[in-house]
């Protein structure tokens, strides 16, 4: 994938957790829950296209530092940051990622 440029500290939290499907799967997004207390600020609330990366925020309450792929285009949300976009030769890899066929790591 591509990191908007995150804290240090966050970018190497990320890369180091192993991130799983949840069983409860959305249609529009592929949720991973692992990172939750990592906390961010709100930046980079804009429109959160198909592919993007998404982390929510400080002001998301329990779901705060939740992770995100969107396998759709979703307005955007303030309690929601983009921090990056899975690169075009990866997508093809969604499907085995969002029907719990294959964990993921941030790269």
């Amino acid at each position: 994938c591509y990191l908007e440029p995150l804290n240090a500290t966050v970018t190497k939290k990320l890369k180091s957790i192993t991130f799983h499907s949840r069983i409860d799967y959305a249609k529009k997004v592929i949720r991973g829950t692992e990172s939750r207390r990592i906390i961010v600020e709100p930046f980079n609330t804009i429109a959160r296209e198909k592919y993007s990366i998404t982390m929510d925020n400080s002001t998301s309450n329990q779901y705060a530092g939740e992770l995100q792929i969107m396998l759709c285009d979703l307005p955007p949300a303030r309690n929601v940051n983009v921090i990056g976009m899975v690169k075009p030769y990866a997508r093809c890899l969604l499907p085995y990622i969002h029907h719990n066929i294959v964990d993921f790591k941030i790269k």
